[in-house]
């Protein structure tokens, strides 16, 4: 198992998610409007995104990820009153980690630009394991990379569903960076007006 420590751009915020294996992993590249809109909210579009939008993500359990300083800074935000909640660091507005809205949830996906490989002392690869899957690429900008999947294949679904079915027989929602044992989030998400989500989305791809 390898442990991948966390950095945001400015240093104020670090961690580390532990007991990490390439074999476990479901990493992908989502190219939705939404991870688009993000990136671009934060102002991190160069950062956070590739060439053609897409954003590299890894999916962990909570209960792997332990903020060691920086407490203070976590924020998140919501697109849209149901979306999902997009954690930051709101110092240099460094993306951390998506989760749905619902505790019990052991899925968190992890941004890769929160991930610092060389403090960690390990290649991306070997603690993350390789791009399984490029999904949405109907959101995607210009010429897309082989292997993009419009919507999702199967496969990606399964594997999903699998590491969450895993998740939830381990009870590995908690402990949890981003919720309190009680469920509610350790910080209020601020929600998007759809006026804010519309000018986002025109910065992002069809």
């Amino acid at each position: 198992m390898a442990t991948m420590s966390l950095r945001c751009k400015c240093g104020a915020f670090r961690g580390v998610v532990h007991s990490l294996s390439p074999d476990q992993g479901n990493r992908c590249v989502c190219y939705c409007d939404d991870c688009q809109a993000y990136a671009h909210y934060l102002g991190q579009a160069e950062t956070v995104l590739d060439p053609s939008g897409g954003t590299d993500i890894t999916p962990v359990t909570p209960s792997q990820i332990e903020i060691t300083v920086g407490h203070e800074t976590l924020s998140a935000l919501r697109l849209s009153p149901k979306g999902l909640l997009r954690w930051y660091a709101d110092c240099c507005n460094t993306p951390i980690a998506n989760t749905v809205a619902w505790a019990r949830m052991p899925f968190a996906g992890v941004v890769h630009a929160i991930m610092d490989p060389k403090a960690s002392g390990t290649r991306r690869e070997e603690a993350l394991g390789p791009v399984r899957a490029r999904v949405q690429g109907k959101f995607g900008k210009g010429p897309l990379p082989a292997g993009v999947s419009k919507s999702a294949p199967l496969a990606f679904f399964f594997r999903t569903a699998r590491f969450v079915w895993k998740g939830f027989w381990g009870r590995k929602h908690q402990p949890s960076p981003f919720f309190h044992p009680t469920g509610k989030p350790r910080v209020k998400p601020k929600v998007l007006t759809p006026l804010e989500r519309e000018n986002l989305r025109k910065l992002c791809g069809p």
